[in-house]
């Protein structure tokens, strides 16, 4: 379950990454610039910030995510036990 989350995360920083380009691509299109460094000298450091906040941001949802999956795991088993518990009690009183 934890690997499934940390793939659905990576696919969606590709998916911004890819939107991120295509918004610039599409600004310079529209300004008829043809040097993408010109128009945008410090692209690759807003590229480079926007990178390390999503990785930040990707890491904290995965740590959240770990936590919360190891609370349900653990309250599955509680169930689990409960449930045989209970059941162990109705089988002897019959």
């Amino acid at each position: 379950m934890y690997n499934l989350w940390r793939k659905a995360l990576e696919e969606e920083e590709k998916i911004a990454k890819a939107r991120l380009a295509a918004v610039l691509v599409r600004k310079v299109n529209k300004m008829k610039v043809f040097s993408f460094r010109n128009l945008y000298p410090n692209f690759q450091v807003f590229q480079d910030e926007i990178e390390k906040d999503a990785k930040a941001f990707s890491k904290a949802k995965q740590a959240k995510t770990k936590g919360a999956f190891e609370r349900l795991v653990f309250s599955q088993r509680e169930l689990q036990v409960s449930v045989a518990e209970v059941r162990k009690e109705t089988y002897t009183s019959i």
